[in-house]
């Protein structure tokens, strides 16, 4: 085989330029760091007991995250299934099929409004004296979380909608 004597640097097209890099693995850190979060908003929720014995306003909160805890699910297994369709794979979703949602924007998008709902909530909860002596360890362990997602810039840019009521 001969050696190549062309003084021009060969480019690879594969090559994505280290701005738009950067870029694409914040998104997708994002995505796994919300998933993540989502992952143990579940653990948390299901502990939850039972909330008979407090206010009509702090059981609607509680509820509504357990809406939004639906919502989420909703919209991973929706976007799980229409990627494993567009691939032809057909099989039950696991949690490693997650993965694929990490360089979704169109996912990041639909899931960042509700995790803004879930963020509101939480607050509200926080300042409710009703909900943090009837679950301290939770309490403590919802406002991490809250902080763990706060931190993370992506959530900065989406606002909430007309019809979004907490």
């Amino acid at each position: 085989m001969g050696a190549c004597t062309s003084s021009r640097q060969r480019t690879n097209n594969n090559d994505i330029p280290i701005i738009q890099k950067s870029k694409v693995d914040q998104r997708t850190s994002n995505v796994k760091l919300l998933l993540d979060q989502y992952h143990n908003l579940n653990v948390l929720l299901d502990l939850v007991g039972n909330t008979d014995n407090l206010e009509k306003k702090t059981r609607d909160h509680i509820n509504l995250l357990f809406v939004t805890r639906s919502n989420i699910t909703i919209l991973i297994q929706h976007s799980l299934k229409k990627m494993m369709k567009e691939k032809n794979i057909s099989r039950a979703l696991t949690k490693e099929d997650e993965e694929w949602l990490y360089d979704d924007l169109n996912f990041l998008s639909k899931i960042g409004p509700q995790f803004q709902v879930f963020l509101k909530v939480i607050d509200i909860l926080f300042e409710n004296e009703d909900f943090e002596n009837s679950f301290p360890i939770l309490s403590h362990s919802f406002q991490q979380i809250s902080e763990n997602i706060k931190k993370m810039p992506i959530l900065n840019t989406y606002t909430v909608t007309k019809n979004t009521s907490v």
